[in-house]
């Protein structure tokens, strides 16, 4: 695990905007409940893969499961690329692009360098979506509005030893 590129990966994603926490190995789920309780949500939805330690802590936190949309989303994430602060994701937005909230997990065995150190390949398919800070644009005006087209809010557990 480099914490050099870690600690670039964090700076990088708040300038976006982004929260980023580091979390112990295995106490993903503990901060997500707490998280949940703290910002007053009620829907959850969690992306297959997601460890079932996650809805069961989100379900104690007082949420009900729900298919997207919903409130909060739980992913995990493939890689992150240090350089830019952005998330790698293998699949589907649909499971987060409607929420609120997205919760990202991420093993901070997987940081990346740069977007050239994305291992494109089988393992890659069907495709990638690249996530950098909350949805935001500023098409209206020139003026900045964050959730307009997805998650207002971006949080990233960053899992380590």
């Amino acid at each position: 695990m480099d914490e050099a590129l870690i600690s670039k990966f964090i700076e990088r994603a708040t300038e976006q905007d982004a929260e980023v926490m580091t979390v112990g190995a295995g106490t993903a789920a503990e901060a997500i409940g707490k998280l949940a309780r703290e910002s007053g949500l009620k829907s959850f939805s969690v992306a297959e893969g997601t460890a079932p330690a996650v809805a069961e802590a989100l379900k104690a936190a007082g949420l009900s499961e729900s298919t997207p949309p919903s409130e909060l989303a739980v992913t995990g994430a493939s890689w992150a690329v240090a350089e830019t602060g952005t998330l790698v994701i293998k699949g589907t937005r649909r499971q987060f692009i409607t929420a609120e909230t997205h919760v990202v997990v991420l093993d901070g065995a997987k940081m990346l360098d740069n977007l050239d150190d994305i291992p494109f390949g089988e393992e890659t398919a069907p495709f990638l979506t690249l996530v950098t800070g909350p949805s935001r644009t500023a098409d209206i005006e020139r003026v900045l509005v964050l959730g307009a087209h997805g998650p207002r809010r971006l949080v990233v557990l960053i899992e380590k030893p």
